[in-house]
């Protein structure tokens, strides 16, 4: 809270928002004009308090907070609600778009998010997913033919402007996966699991 008045160059109280002005500008803010920006920061200071702890609780308890979203939106638009938390299983990955999702935190973009499968029907236990909030809104934004025909368009696009890079794409993929099974094999002979002829025909094979 201040107390007194101050100066604020080059900006201005306007109800709750700061414009600028001309450079140089000196505006005293005392009065009327300072109990008006103090309020403008207690409100903020608040809202940010506020965000700070809804995003702690959400992360500490991910499955309720999913089920006030899904209850406030099912009342906002008449739909049946019957879910509880043994009805939601949170994935580590989402199994739209492979992201981690994770609780919490100022992105959505990879945060749980209950689909309805069928969009006519409501909120039961058979007919949600959890998905990352990115694949939701996704969804939401076009039907499942429309979203194969974007992700057709720009594969096609990206593909003409440069033709060998999804055969870059593939070589890496291969290279990783090598990696992987050779890393399985030597874990496979160090854990006695197969032999030293069965571990030279393995990688043979590779």
């Amino acid at each position: 809270m201040f107390n007194g008045s101050m100066n604020l160059k080059c900006g201005v109280i306007d109800g709750l928002f700061l414009l600028p002005v001309k450079e140089g500008c000196s505006k005293s803010l005392s009065g009327k004009n300072l109990a008006t920006f103090q309020l403008f920061l207690n409100d903020l200071f608040t809202s940010m308090l506020k965000k700070s702890k809804y995003i702690t609780w959400r992360e500490k308890n991910p499955k309720k907070a999913l089920l006030k979203h899904a209850k406030r939106r099912a009342k906002k638009k008449g739909r049946e609600f019957s879910l509880t938390e043994a009805d939601i299983e949170i994935p580590e990955f989402c199994p739209v778009l492979g992201i981690r999702i994770e609780a919490g935190g100022l992105d959505y973009s990879n945060s749980p998010s209950i689909d309805r499968l069928d969009q006519s029907k409501g909120y039961t236990s058979t007919n949600i997913i959890v998905v990352s909030y990115l694949a939701n809104i996704t969804r939401n934004s076009a039907t499942p033919n429309q979203i194969r025909r974007v992700g057709r368009f720009y594969h096609k696009l990206l593909k003409a402007q440069d033709p060998k890079k999804e055969l870059r794409n593939m070589y890496e993929e291969l290279t990783r996966a090598y990696k992987v099974i050779k890393d399985l094999i030597g874990m496979l002979k160090e854990e006695s699991l197969i032999s030293l002829e069965e571990e030279e025909i393995l990688l043979d094979l590779l």
